[in-house]
């Protein structure tokens, strides 16, 4: 009969044996296999095997891991399978890893494989659904007797020729910052054996002495010299300025792209720091660097070069929330403020409604006077969003 306790007694009754059958051993079974896809963590794990040149595992070979940005080095030895692991690893995001191997006897005779997270493989499908949709709505408009007609602006022939530039064979062309010729450099550095070097952050304070890597207030990676020996200003800012800028093949760039580079990627690197009609055409706007370094690379599709006991890895990382900076001038140490040329001066991506649905908050303008665009957006705990653009002027 179909009554309330027979029911709840059915409930009870697939509760424990299911609505199928089932193999309690299988199950037991399933629940000691190790996943394909590991539990993730706020520490990391840097694994992989090491193999002699005819791929055969290659135990108690010596493994070092090395970042200079995250400023981890260690080292391990490989078991009986060949394989390694450094775990707990815990670094901040943009890191970036250099793994070398080398066998009982200290040679580079050894492969290094490091582990991948599986890939989900996605079967190639070419949906012409927007094509079909598009011809649909052609023959619909034609069927009616109103064809679409395509309108539009031809535009008057423009011819374009180009110039091959002269440039050095298996070397990058070089841009408007670069100088005339190595005579010109205070100093140039040969990159003669790169495989002796895991990153170019080693191979740059090995050959360059009185260097240091620093990290400044919003993150990014500077080079600086202790040897500074010019002061161009009587300004603080400009005599105490150690910065070593870096150029890429002839334009500005980074030590972030920088570290991007692998040492068989170089080919050579200038140094600039006494010369001051070279630092002159090399400067970009009223900055005194002490300095500049210039890095000259192979030509793009020659750059890469197989070193099998050496792989670089760059593994996401964490960072600490980065507030975005606003000044505050209320302070006692106001009167020794910079210009203020700010492009954006405020955002702020938390301002919450109180129970009327209004919210305040205030900021300090830029010096530079002129007219101001606000942007609100945001969104209520139905999920709908609302947007606003205003201006102001400031005199």
């Amino acid at each position: 009969a179909d009554s309330e306790k027979v029911n709840r007694a059915l409930d009870n009754l697939m509760l424990t044996q299911g609505y199928r059958r089932f193999e309690w051993k299988l199950l037991d079974s399933a629940l000691k296999s190790n996943p394909i896809f590991k539990s993730e963590g706020l520490k990391a794990t840097i694994s992989g095997l090491v193999t002699d040149l005819r791929n055969r595992p290659l135990p108690n070979a010596a493994v070092l891991l090395v970042s200079l940005n995250a400023r981890i080095k260690k080292t391990t030895t490989t078991d009986a399978n060949g394989r390694f692991n450094f775990d707990n690893l815990l670094f901040a995001d943009s890191a970036k890893f250099a793994v070398q191997a080398r066998d009982l006897k200290n040679t580079d005779h050894v492969i290094i494989i490091l582990d991948s997270i599986p890939q989900i493989k996605i079967a190639a499908q070419q949906s012409f659904a927007d094509i079909n949709i598009i011809k649909a709505n052609l023959q619909k408009a034609e069927d009616e007797g109103t064809p679409l007609k395509l309108t539009g602006h031809i535009l008057k022939q423009v011819n374009i020729k180009d110039v091959k530039l002269k440039n050095e064979p298996g070397v990058a062309t070089q841009g408007m910052f670069s100088v005339p010729d190595e005579e010109s450099a205070d100093r140039v550095i040969p990159m003669n054996h790169p495989e002796l070097y895991p990153t170019t952050q080693t191979f740059l304070q090995t050959m360059i002495p009185g260097v240091t890597w620093q990290l400044d207030n919003k993150g990014h990676t500077r080079l600086l010299t202790m040897h500074r020996t010019v002061n161009f200003s009587n300004s603080p800012a400009d005599a105490e300025s150690n910065d070593l800028i870096p150029l890429l093949n002839g334009r500005p760039s980074s030590y972030e792209e920088i570290e991007d580079l692998q040492p068989d990627e170089i080919i050579k690197i200038l140094l600039v720091t006494k010369n001051e009609a070279i630092k002159n055409i090399l400067r970009t706007g009223n900055s005194h660097p002490a300095g500049f370094i210039l890095f000259i690379t192979k030509v793009p599709g020659a750059r890469k070069q197989y070193i099998p006991n050496m792989a670089n890895i760059s593994p996401k990382g964490y960072n600490k929330v980065r507030r975005f900076y606003s000044p505050r001038y209320e302070r006692p140490d106001a009167g020794n403020k910079q210009p203020d040329l700010r492009s954006t001066i405020y955002w702020n991506p938390y301002v919450n409604t109180d129970a009327t649905g209004k919210a305040t908050f205030d900021f300090y303008n830029a010096d530079g006077p002129g007219k101001y665009r606000v942007v609100v957006e945001g969104i209520n705990a139905a999920g709908e969003l609302g947007r606003q653009v205003y201006t102001y002027k400031v005199e």
